[in-house]
């Protein structure tokens, strides 16, 4: 699933986008920056802000992307690993409970 999302080209300022979602993770792989191995979690009030480090030719990087089911799956293929407050991809919201009337 990952694969076809490698076709997107997204470019991405940390000046004028503090977040970002994981197409623009993707396409800075894609031109060659390699992941730092350790990536740290925030929780804030609405979702979970994923902080990685970046590095490509002597350059350092900060990407912070949002927590979407797509960047779960990135997590799950590169095996990074988590600090921070929160250790573990959230889990997909519940079923709603059913009502009997």
């Amino acid at each position: 699933m990952l694969d076809r999302y490698h076709d997107l080209n997204r470019h991405w300022c940390p000046q004028s986008e503090p977040y970002t979602g994981c197409d623009s993770l993707l396409t800075a792989i894609d031109r060659g920056w390699k992941l730092a191995p350790t990536v740290t979690v925030h929780q804030t009030a609405t979702c979970r802000i994923y902080v990685f480090g970046l590095y490509h030719q002597g350059k350092i990087a900060t990407m912070k992307v949002i927590e979407t089911p797509m960047l779960r799956l990135i997590l799950q293929r590169y095996q990074l690993r988590l600090e921070g407050a929160i250790t573990q991809p959230q889990q997909p919201y519940p079923a709603p409970l059913a009502v009997v009337l």
